[in-house]
């Protein structure tokens, strides 16, 4: 990973790494404010790599955007490449299936999205993800 080309792509410009909730948050903000969703090749039938080199090339070096485990893997893989200890992990979010169910699970959709958001750092630990998608 080129960490000079990231920090040029998403417009950070600090160069000293501390590894807190500040630092955390400064690079999230600035990731998803910088790099865009988007799933055209998903449309498009194209092969999608989610190796690190090929994020690199697709999100940083092409300034296109990708979708979510795009995203995340990229991000995961800048962390580690700033020597900090990151963890991927997965959740899914999804349409209720039935018209009925569909205002319930909305609900409950929002609530564990703000569950994940609020968890707080324990043991060292924090918790972030760099894509939000709005949903109705």
């Amino acid at each position: 990973m080129d960490l000079a080309a990231y920090f040029q792509r998403i417009g950070y410009r600090e160069r000293h790494f501390q590894p807190n909730l500040a630092l955390l948050s400064a690079l999230t903000a600035a990731h998803t404010q910088s790099i865009p969703f988007e799933n055209l090749d998903v449309l498009l039938g194209t092969r999608i790599s989610l190796e690190p080199d090929a994020l690199f090339q697709k999100l940083e070096l092409d300034g296109r955007g990708g979708y979510c485990f795009e995203h995340n893997l990229l991000f995961k893989a800048e962390l580690e490449a700033m020597d900090l200890r990151a963890q991927h992990t997965q959740h899914r979010c999804g349409r209720a299936r039935r018209a009925g169910a569909d205002r319930a699970q909305r609900g409950k959709r929002r609530r564990a999205a703000r569950e994940l958001e609020q968890v707080p750092p324990r043991g060292g630990c924090l918790v972030c993800h760099c894509l939000v998608l709005p949903y109705s």
